[in-house]
C-alpha cells in the first residue's frame, strides 16, 4: 500500500463526514430566504472585537476545530457558517478566524444573496447589501459577476453615478487585466459614451500587450464608435510598465516613466514607481510617488503603498493618521511599532504546524517587513507544504539577510530544499552552520533515500536505511506511517499490525486507522 493509497482514502473519509456535519452552537441561521426589509441584510461582524469583560490578548489563542465548518461551507451553508463564526469568537475572544473561510463564504454568501436578488428584479435590496457590505465584494472571480450584478441594479434603479462608481472600483483594484476588459464590456451595456470614456481612461493607464491591446481597441470602438480596430503596436508607457513589473527596467525606462508620470499625471504610473523604490529599498521616493498618485486619484493599492512607506521610514504616527483616513481601505494593516504583524503571526503558525496559514500570513506582509525575512519564513512554510522548488527560491532569497542567525537558517532550508526536491548532489554544508544543522541535513539525505527506496518497490532497502537511520540519529522522531507500510510491502504483516497499532493508540490520526484496517485485512481476508 503506497502512500498515494492513504491520501486516497482518507479523502473519501472527509466527504463522507462532510455531507453529514452538524454545529455543535445550535445557532440560529439568518439570510435562509430574501428579506423584508434592506436592514435584514445586516449580518453579525465575525471580526468583531471580544464582548464586553474579555481581556484583550489574555491568554493564548485556543485550538478551535474549524473542519465541520469547512465541511459546511463545501456544503453551500455559508449563513450558518457566519453565525457559528460569530458563536466561536464570542466563546473564545482571542481566537482568530481562518481568513480564507472567512473571505470565501463572505464571497460565497455575497453572490448567493445579489445574484437572484437582481436577476428576481430586487434591485433596491441589492444595492442595499452592497452598500452594508463593501469589503466583502472583492475583485477576483468569486465576486466579480456579484459586482457586475450590483452596477446593472444601480442602473436600473436610475442610479448611473452609482453604476459607473463600482465598474471605477473594478479597474482601481483589479490586477487581472481579464477581468478589468470583461468590466469595459460590461460597461458598454450602459449606453453612456462620455462615462465609459472616463472608464478607459483609467486603463489607458495600465500595461497592455498585444491581444489586450486589440481587446481595448474593439471595445473603444463598441462603445465610442472609434478608435483602432486592426492590429495595434504595443506603446513604450506598455513596454516600460512591463519592464518594471518584470524587474528588469532599465534606467533609462524609469527616468522616462516617471516624466511620462508628471507630464500625464498618470496615477497608475506613479503606484507602479512606487512600488518599484519600495521594493528596492527606497521608502522615501516610495511614498513621494505614492502620494503623487494619490493627488491624481484615490486608489486602494497606493494607500497601501503609501502606508508601507510611512512604516518602513518609522513614520507610525503618519500610518495611523492614514488608516484613520480610509479605515474601508487599510483595516487591518498594522502601524509599525505594532508588536502582532503578519509576519509574527506567520511564525507562530509556523510553530504550531499550520504551514499553510504560515504562508498566507507571509504572503501578504507585503512591504511592511524586509523582503529577506519574509522570504526566509516563506521558505519553511513552504518546505512544510511540499513545494521544494518554491521553497529552494525563497531560502535562496533569504539568504542575502545581513543576519547571521538568519542566514544560516536561510543556507540550511536550501539545503532541505534541495534533498526534498531530490537534487543532493548540489547541497554544499556552509561552514557557518551548527553541527545540529548539518546532522539535520545528513539525517534528511538518508530519509530522502528511504522514501525513494520505497517508492521503487524495494521495501528491503528501505528497511535496511531505516535501521541505519535508528543507529545514526536514536533521538530522531518516527517517520510517522511510512515505517508501518515497510513493513507491510516486506510481508510482516504482524509487525505491520504492532506498529500501526502503537501509532493509532497515541495518534488517533485517520491514517493510522486507516493503515491498521488494511493490515487486519490483509491478516484474516473475509471468506
Amino acid at each position: 500500500m503506497k502512500r498515494t493509497h492513504l491520501v486516497i482514502a482518507s479523502s473519501v473519509v472527509i466527504t463522507a463526514a462532510a455531507a453529514a456535519f452538524t454545529f455543535p452552537h445550535a445557532a440560529t441561521t439568518p439570510w435562509r430566504g430574501e428579506p423584508a426589509a434592506p436592514h435584514g441584510f445586516e449580518l453579525p461582524d465575525v471580526l468583531a472585537a471580544a464582548p464586553p469583560g474579555a481581556a484583550a490578548g489574555a491568554g493564548a489563542a485556543p485550538e478551535v476545530d474549524t473542519s465541520y465548518l469547512w465541511a459546511a461551507f463545501e456544503a453551500g451553508d455559508y449563513a450558518s457558517v457566519r453565525e457559528e463564526l460569530r458563536v466561536l469568537r464570542r466563546l473564545h475572544p482571542t481566537w482568530t478566524p481562518p481568513a480564507d473561510l472567512v473571505r470565501l463564504t463572505d464571497a460565497m454568501q455575497s453572490r448567493r444573496i445579489v445574484l437572484p436578488a437582481v436577476a428576481d428584479g430586487a434591485f433596491s435590496e441589492a444595492v442595499a447589501y452592497y452598500e452594508a457590505h463593501r469589503g466583502r465584494f472583492t475583485c477576483a472571480d468569486v465576486t466579480i459577476e456579484a459586482l457586475w450584478a450590483v452596477a446593472e441594479a444601480y442602473a436600473a434603479l436610475e442610479r448611473p453615478d452609482a453604476a459607473f462608481a463600482v465598474y471605477h472600483r473594478v479597474l482601481d483594484e483589479c490586477e487581472d487585466t481579464e477581468l478589468r476588459l470583461a468590466t469595459l464590456e460590461k460597461a458598454i451595456a450602459r449606453e453612456d459614451p462620455q462615462r465609459l470614456e472616463a472608464l478607459l481612461a483609467i486603463e489607458a493607464e495600465r500595461g497592455h500587450d498585444e491581444a489586450e491591446l486589440e481587446r481595448l481597441a474593439r471595445i473603444r470602438q463598441d462603445g465610442l464608435g472609434s478608435g483602432e480596430t486592426g492590429p495595434v503596436q504595443l506603446s513604450r508607457l506598455d513596454r516600460t510598465l512591463r519592464a518594471v513589473g518584470a524587474d528588469r527596467a532599465s534606467a533609462s525606462d524609469l527616468a522616462w516613466l516617471a516624466e511620462h508620470a508628471r507630464e500625464r499625471r498618470n496615477a497608475n504610473a506613479a503606484m507602479v514607481l512606487g512600488y518599484h523604490h519600495l521594493d528596492g529599498g527606497a521608502p522615501a521616493a516610495a511614498a513621494d510617488w505614492f502620494e503623487r498618485s494619490l493627488a491624481w486619484r484615490r486608489t486602494t493599492k497606493a494607500l497601501e503603498g503609501l502606508h508601507h512607506a510611512y512604516g518602513r521610514l518609522g513614520r507610525a504616527d503618519e500610518q495611523r493618521r492614514l488608516a484613520a483616513r480610509h479605515p474601508d481601505a487599510l483595516a487591518g494593516l498594522a502601524a509599525a511599532g505594532d508588536t502582532d504583524t503578519r509576519l509574527a503571526k506567520a511564525w507562530r503558525a509556523l510553530d504550531e504546524g499550520d504551514s499553510e496559514r504560515a504562508l498566507r500570513y507571509a504572503e501578504v506582509a507585503g512591504a511592511e517587513v524586509e523582503a529577506d525575512d519574509r522570504e526566509l519564513v516563506r521558505g519553511w512554510a513552504l518546505l512544510a507544504e511540499e513545494r521544494a522548488a518554491e521553497a529552494e527560491a525563497a531560502f535562496t532569497r533569504a539568504a542575502a539577510s545581513p543576519e547571521p542567525d538568519a542566514r544560516a537558517s536561510a543556507e540550511k532550508g536550501r539545503a532541505l530544499a534541495l534533498i526534498a526536491a531530490g537534487r543532493d548532489d548540489e547541497v554544499a554544508v556552509d561552514d557557518t552552520l551548527s553541527a545540529a544543522d548539518v546532522a539535520d541535513i545528513e539525517r534528511a539525505k538518508l530519509e530522502r533515500r528511504i522514501v525513494a527506496s520505497f517508492e521503487d518497490g524495494d521495501p528491503q532497502r528501505a528497511h535496511a536505511l531505516l535501521r541505519e537511520r535508528r543507529q545514526r540519529f536514536p533521538a530522531a522522531a518516527s517517520m510517522g506511517t511510512l515505517e508501518g507500510w515497510i513493513l507491510y510491502e516486506m510481508g510482516e504483516l504482524y509487525a505491520a499490525d504492532r506498529f500501526f497499532r502503537e501509532l493509532w493508540r497515541e495518534t488517533r490520526s485517520e491514517d493510522a486507522r486507516f493503515a491498521l484496517s488494511t493490515v487486519r485485512e490483509a491478516m484474516y481476508p473475509h471468506r
